[in-house]
């Protein structure tokens, strides 16, 4: 039986409230390395986050 799309929801909100609580056991991290010449432009372009994200 597949879960549904809510739980799934529900699961990645618990994970991210533990991840903030400083719990990171099985918390996916990935982390980007990016050179201060780098153009982000296009992606800021695209993503609908703020610089603060």
């Amino acid at each position: 039986m597949h879960r549904s799309i809510a739980a799934e929801i529900l699961e990645a909100l618990r994970e991210a409230a533990d991840h903030l609580d400083g719990k990171l056991a099985g918390t996916r991290i990935t982390l980007v390395s990016v050179t201060e010449d780098a153009d982000v432009r296009p992606l800021n372009a695209v993503l609908p986050m703020t610089p603060d994200e």
